[in-house]
């Protein structure tokens, strides 16, 4: 059985865990809904994504100290903000 941190855990603690951050959360929107965000960050914020061949498109929205830090995406990814806010606020202390 894998254990959970509790909380968001110190950035040490990540970087030397042999264990992925353990949060489950549910997925409010289709997978093709959250696909069509990621190739809309494509056109509209590439500097923020990449693609390599055969494997899925990744996005990278940044450092977020404060809610206002990725307002710049919302219009064009919307549902994908939603969700990883609420990935975030599903730690303890957040």
């Amino acid at each position: 059985r894998r254990s959970c941190w509790q909380g968001l855990p110190e950035v040490e603690l990540i970087a030397r865990s042999r264990e992925a951050l353990c949060s489950t959360i549910d997925m409010p929107y289709t997978p093709a809904e959250y696909l069509f965000e990621a190739e809309a960050m494509q056109v509209e914020h590439s500097e923020a994504t990449w693609h390599r061949g055969g494997k899925p498109c990744k996005i990278c929205l940044g450092s977020r100290a404060q809610p206002g830090d990725w307002a710049k995406y919302r219009k064009t990814c919307p549902k994908t903000l939603e969700t990883a806010e609420k990935l975030l606020a599903s730690f303890r202390d957040q």
